[in-house]
């Protein structure tokens, strides 16, 4: 029985997809490996014990870090990204995940540590780094996967650090110049201490200047109700006391009595 023979064309057709189909499986295993390698990056040991809510925000976490122009991961676990020509800042996603567990488990602890990502700044000249206090943003429920929040930490490295707080600038300026921070520092230390102190001599001067007038309407209205021979007599029988009631009795008396007894 004769076969028909195949066509060329076809064999080579299948050898092509089949040439396709090894190199698709390829390079999905070559992604897939370096994904893993990825999340044993970040979290190491942790991984066998993060919650499925933290685990879901790992694998959103891995994809946005893959197609991050800006952030990259050290040996370490640190997602790190160049805040300008001399500094980076880096997200410890380990101590980050640690604050958020160990504030779920300790409900009696004030929650507010377990808000703040393990932030920090550090020279790519000589080295020196300082911890960041970043809190998450307001609009993150409580319950918010601390993976989310990192997810949202690689977003904004990637807009260059938009909009940074203060803290983060002053660990930039400090990493940048750790001697001239200091002084300037000090120097607004001694600023603000100045000024706490003009405000509490503000804040005495008119406390003075209210517990004067209080004073003066009250004496006002008590000798008011008094007559002549009563004001005369409480004038007459005045031992010289200065206390401010006592002060300010005697100047109305004898404003009352016309200098009388002058």
């Amino acid at each position: 029985m004769n076969q028909t023979p195949k066509h060329p064309n076809c064999e080579s057709l299948r050898l092509l997809a089949d040439g396709m189909s090894s190199t698709k499986n390829e390079t999905d295993d070559e992604d897939a490996t370096r994904r893993k390698e990825l999340e044993d990056r970040l979290l190491g040991e942790r991984l066998l014990h993060v919650s499925d809510e933290e685990w879901r925000g790992l694998s959103l976490l891995v994809k946005t870090l893959e197609e991050s122009p800006r952030c990259r991961v050290t040996k370490r676990g640190s997602i790190i990204a160049n805040f300008d020509d001399e500094v980076e800042v880096g997200l410890d996603v380990k101590k980050t995940i640690a604050r958020k567990e160990g504030a779920s488990r300790l409900f009696d602890r004030a929650p507010t540590d377990s808000d703040h990502l393990a932030v920090y700044a550090r020279s790519l000249d000589s080295g020196i780094s300082k911890r960041v206090c970043i809190a998450s943003s307001d609009k993150y429920p409580e319950e918010t996967p601390a993976t989310d929040k990192c997810v949202a930490f690689v977003l904004w490295a990637n807009s260059g650090f938009r909009d940074p707080p203060h803290t983060l600038r002053d660990a930039v300026e400090f990493c940048k110049d750790p001697e001239g921070f200091r002084e300037l520092e000090e120097s607004y230390e001694r600023r603000k201490q100045q000024a706490r102190l003009r405000r509490h001599e503000e804040d005495d001067a008119i406390r003075r200047e209210r517990r004067l007038k209080s004073t003066r309407e009250l004496q006002e209205w008590r000798l008011g109700q008094l007559g002549w021979r009563e004001i005369m007599q409480e004038h007459e029988s005045d031992s010289g006391e200065d206390t401010l009631e006592s002060v300010i009795a005697r100047a109305i008396r004898k404003a009352m009595l016309g200098g009388v007894f002058e």
